[in-house]
């Protein structure tokens, strides 16, 4: 039995390479909404968004996307816009291209994306005999966790800005947002929230210290009134898709407890440690998956006994309830409720070249092609591909 193999992700932008796919029919000849195709290199792509907006001359909420794609990498997606909006433009280039390729009947949205395709770069494979056996066991699947990307905004403490927001911990949910460092800080950007959590609570004092027009806002809003009443004002000024991607992070966390306990309970395996916390790998697919576990908000869909019993016993294990996802003062996002499987399935999964590797002297790289549903993620799937027993 092959034990856990070691290996390297995305050493290279080059290594990690993801093209959007649309569903058949959403591009138009004609249509309200006109239809680009974003390239990017090693840039998020909300980053790639709010600089094209910028360079543009284009409000922000104008442009929208169907999903995001890895910052470390190469990737392509589509964003729309009205019909009548001035040209997008990335002034030359750089980090970002684009390129009109028609029109839609409607601004894009998650459903109308697909799946997307990778093109991957393993590096630092000890044996190619080895990999390729790992990757002839690949069909069988993998546990859809959701990876590392989806908890980007967790900083150094571990703790959840909308865990903190639904137990009504409204000064703790907005200290968490402006001073928790996150691996991605710069030393100087560590350094600024770090002095900035010390003199927390003097907000006039904090001003000078915020690093985005929104902070600004916030910090002037609690300066003017920071009882409960102006901290319920000050979140209602966090960006709409910053406070969405905060609560997706949230769900994404309470989904994965919620799968790992389903998964634990019915197959042998081993816990391994994620950025948003510990999950359980199966050592092959468990009998009954894949299920279908909701994400948490106020209003739940049915769930059949399994799923129901291990998603109370989580929502328990955190002290809270469905009813604490309705949060009245904010409106401008909520948390919608989705239907996610617990073990997904590449397609089209094929080695397309193996050779020595430049970077690793001594060692090999290998490029792996395959294909994911959306939200699927493909560092997940080659995780398991490489830790599982074989």
């Amino acid at each position: 039995m092959c034990k856990a193999q070691t290996y390297q992700l995305k050493r290279l932008p080059e290594d990690f390479v993801v093209h959007e796919v649309l569903e058949e029919g959403f591009i138009k000849d004609r249509g309200d909404f006109i239809v680009y195709r974003m390239e990017k290199r090693d840039m998020g792509t909300q980053e790639a968004v709010e600089a094209i907006a910028s360079k543009s001359g284009v409000p922000i909420r104008d442009i929208r996307f169907g999903g995001r794609k890895d910052k470390r990498g190469v990737t392509s997606q589509f964003i729309t816009v009205p019909a009548g909006t001035r040209e997008l433009t990335t002034e030359g280039g750089g980090n970002i291209s684009l390129r009109r390729i028609g029109f839609a009947l409607s601004h894009i949205a998650p459903s109308n994306i697909t799946g997307n395709q990778f093109t991957v770069t393993v590096r630092g494979l000890e044996s190619q005999d080895i990999f390729a056996k790992r990757v002839s066991k690949g069909e069988q699947g993998f546990p859809n966790y959701f990876d590392d990307q989806r908890f980007g905004s967790l900083g150094k403490s571990g703790a959840y800005f909308a865990e903190r927001l639904i137990r009504g911990h409204l000064n703790g949910a907005l200290k968490l947002l402006l001073t928790d460092i996150t691996p991605e800080d710069t030393p100087r950007e560590r350094e600024r929230k770090a002095l900035m959590a010390e003199i927390w609570g003097d907000f006039k004092d904090c001003l000078p210290l915020a690093s985005s027009p929104w902070a600004k806002k916030i910090l002037s809003a609690l300066a003017e009134d920071h009882s409960s009443r102006g901290m319920k004002g000050a979140l209602r000024l966090i960006p709409r898709e910053q406070l969405s991607m905060l609560f997706s992070a949230y769900q994404s966390f309470l989904w994965n407890l919620t799968t790992s306990r389903l998964m634990e309970a019915s197959s042998d395996g081993h816990t391994v440690i994620l950025r948003g916390g510990e999950v359980f790998f199966p050592h092959a697919r468990p009998e009954g998956h894949p299920m279908l576990v909701p994400t948490a908000s106020y209003k739940m869909p049915p769930m059949e006994g399994a799923v129901r019993e291990a998603f109370q016993q989580t929502l328990e294990e955190r002290g809270i309830k469905t009813s604490d996802f309705n949060i009245r003062f904010i409106r401008s996002v909520h948390f919608g409720s989705y239907d996610r499987a617990t073990w997904q399935f590449p397609r089209g999964l094929r080695i397309s070249s193996s050779s020595p590797d430049e970077l690793n002297p001594g060692k090999h790289k290998a490029v792996l092609e395959f294909n994911l549903p959306r939200g699927s993620y493909a560092t997940m799937f080659i995780r398991y591909l490489m830790e599982r027993p074989v």
